[in-house]
């Protein structure tokens, strides 16, 4: 066992007597004795101080005149999924982590378009409202440390939970179409692209 002063900056832990930044590696125990105890906080993603209803987030988005179309894809309570992959190289082989994660919705998830957007991708096809939500589950129970991620959106909310857990581990960035599932079964046909466009029926102002 070895013994040496540390200090944490910058989102790195430095030895504080060469001033040297130190890798620690994962899954190894390490004990930290800490000068005060206020300088121990536990970690964790504050909840939204204000859930919306139904009626208050579809007039929000209603409130922009250029908004055309409008439509309730899921109702708050709903699970979503996505899963992100994990690559771990070593002198002898490369192999994938592949991680389930379960998300519920705590609002109800909206897609809208509007007439002055130039995208024709997304003119037609609209975009995803902010919606409160929480991932819950880390469904193949993976992780050994797991804690509930709160998120504004489902975009938010797989960015968060790939930083958190998979830093380095390619972009965190997706487009939530293509990686949000509407249940654990991870096929195209279940992804959350299926619910895009609109009818009609969704229809609140013309072009």
């Amino acid at each position: 066992m070895r013994s040496i002063n540390i200090t944490f900056q910058h989102g790195h832990i430095y030895n504080s007597d060469t001033k040297e930044r130190i890798i620690v590696e994962e899954n190894i125990n390490y004990i930290l004795i800490f000068e005060s105890e206020n300088h121990v906080k536990l970690g964790k993603f504050d909840k939204p101080e204000i859930i919306r209803t139904e009626t208050e987030i579809y007039n929000e988005i209603y409130a922009d005149p250029n908004v055309t179309h409008i439509k309730k894809l899921k109702s708050a309570g709903t699970d979503l999924y996505f899963f992100i992959t994990e690559e771990n190289e070593n002198k002898d082989e490369k192999t994938h982590k592949h991680s389930c994660f379960r998300v519920k919705l705590l609002e109800d998830l909206f897609l809208y378009t509007s007439n002055n957007w130039k995208s024709s991708d997304l003119t037609e096809g609209g975009r995803l409202a902010d919606c409160a939500c929480v991932v819950v589950e880390s469904t193949e129970n993976k992780l050994p440390f797991f804690e509930d991620i709160y998120a504004k959106s489902v975009t938010s909310a797989y960015k968060k939970t790939h930083v958190h857990y998979f830093g380095n581990a390619g972009s965190p960035s997706k487009n939530s179409f293509d990686c949000i599932y509407l249940s654990i079964n991870k096929d195209k046909k279940n992804l959350l692209e299926t619910l895009r466009g609109f009818s009609e029926k969704d229809r609140v102002r013309l072009k």
